[in-house]
């Protein structure tokens, strides 16, 4: 990282006068043509030496793809390089014109099109090395020279430290719910506390088996992810207690509950996994992984409640057990 941070590059866009083996174009070199390698050094271009435009006039550097779908790194002019570079690619169009980096030739592509204020650079990069030079052609923009005055080393322990914090207030809301659902609801709490586990193992499941990793948004997308698990099966214990106020047995009152409540925890999930997705896909970095965790949980919620929790209540209804 710090070797990216201390370094600049020198972008240097300079029409092509001829290419070819060295020791041919060295004679027709003069003062205003300078003699520049390509990345691999085996072919050469003789460039005039003053360039059309430079990295002082890009505003900014990205990463892209190429016609091929290769990496690649875009970038766009100021406004006077915009018009420079727009009056030089028309008055010259069907000439090469060289990308150059660091006094080497990047590519040379040939000038189609009046070109105004936005290009391309595409020489073999893998997205690594695209992103690096797009870090670096950024600040190569800038007028000055970093110059590091202070180093500070943050160890690997600081985020561990929060990841743990984090899980520790998880575990803490998880028991204090467990003791709000069976003081409220007996051995249907009981089994709303065994779907919510279940809930929490699919969710491990599924980031292990995407590869993902557990940062502090995505555990905010877990607690999150529980406390709708915790909803859902509020919402369907009432309705059971409201179907055994009315005089039907058991059995008939968690049929009847689930039915009647099915619409209900169907639409929050849906609304959730919209949600989740959307976050997921215009997101970036942290609100990805919470997006991540929102949308396995979401899945995982709907299963658990909607199919082993009532399995479970039903055993229970069997067995003489069941309290609400």
């Amino acid at each position: 990282a710090k070797s990216i941070v201390g370094r600049t590059a020198l972008l240097e866009l300079k029409l092509v006068v001829e290419a070819g083996p060295k020791e041919a174009l060295q004679e027709k070199l003069t003062r205003d043509y300078e003699l520049l390698p390509d990345q691999s050094g085996t072919e050469w271009f003789l460039v005039e030496k003053l360039p059309v435009i430079t990295g002082a006039d890009l505003k900014t550097a990205y990463t892209t793809t190429d016609e091929f779908g290769m990496p690649a790194v875009g970038f766009e002019l100021a406004g006077r390089g915009s018009e420079v570079f727009a009056q030089a690619t028309e008055q010259n169009i069907g000439r090469r014109l060289a990308i150059v980096l660091d006094k080497r030739v990047i590519s040379a592509p040939v000038i189609r099109s009046r070109i105004s204020d936005r290009g391309q650079i595409s020489g073999n990069f893998t997205p690594e090395e695209a992103k690096e030079l797009a870090i670096v052609l950024r600040a190569g923009a800038l007028p000055t020279k970093v110059n590091f005055l202070q180093e500070s080393v943050v160890g690997p322990s600081l985020g561990r430290d929060a990841i743990e914090q984090g899980m520790k207030a998880g575990i803490a809301g998880f028991l204090l719910l467990v003791l709000v659902l069976v003081a409220r609801y007996r051995t249907a709490g009981v089994t709303a506390t065994l779907s919510i586990i279940l809930n929490a193992l699919m969710l491990w499941a599924g980031l292990v088996a995407l590869g993902g990793t557990l940062t502090l948004p995505g555990i905010a997308g877990i607690i999150l992810n529980m406390g709708i698990a915790v909803d859902s099966n509020v919402l369907i214990f009432e309705r059971v207690k409201e179907e055994l106020r009315l005089g039907n047995s058991v059995r008939k009152s968690i049929e009847l509950g689930y039915r009647r409540t099915l619409s209900a925890v169907w639409d929050t999930h849906i609304t959730l996994l919209v949600a989740a997705l959307i976050l997921f896909q215009f997101g970036s970095g942290p609100v990805k992984g919470f997006a991540t965790t929102l949308t396995i949980g979401t899945i995982a919620s709907f299963v658990s409640n909607v199919y082993f929790a009532k399995v479970l209540l039903e055993l229970l209804s069997r067995l003489r057990l069941f309290r609400v």
